[in-house]
């Protein structure tokens, strides 16, 4: 969720899925080319470490939106 303009498109589980898949392919780079690899058509800066991170701050929020679909459903 990179782009705050898509915070409020598309269904909470939905979105949180999509995050959670995009945490399972920055983990498989990881395995594959190292926590300090990037990717060549990114900055050296953009880490597979930091890309990791930023993905999963995606995925706390989108479990704090779940959450409150949740609370409001009962």
């Amino acid at each position: 969720m990179s782009n705050k303009k898509y915070k409020s498109i598309g269904e909470p589980m939905d979105c949180l899925a999509e995050e959670c898949a995009e945490v399972i392919q920055v983990i498989m780079k990881i395995k594959r080319f190292g926590l300090l690899n990037w990717h060549p058509d990114f900055s050296k800066k953009f880490n597979n470490k930091i890309q990791l991170e930023e993905e999963m701050c995606d995925v706390e929020e989108r479990i704090k939106q779940v959450r409150k679909y949740l609370k409001e459903q009962s």
